[in-house]
């Protein structure tokens, strides 16, 4: 669901898919990294999102 502010809400009814996105990143979508974060009832899509971050990717894939 488009949240707008650049968020996205995502139900996944999956567990075993919902730890996967939620630890196995860092994950890309056309060529720009999506952060993945847990839910909780504080967001606020008015709250600043971060705009730059340090990401390192391992060769484990």
């Amino acid at each position: 669901m488009d949240l707008d502010q650049d968020a996205f809400l995502v139900k996944l009814s999956n567990e075993q898919d919902y730890f996967r996105a939620l630890i196995d990143g860092p994950w890309t979508i056309f060529d720009h990294y999506l952060a993945v974060q847990q839910w909780t009832p504080s967001f606020k899509v008015s709250d600043p999102l971060p705009r730059k971050m340090i990401v390192w990717s391992s060769s484990r894939r």
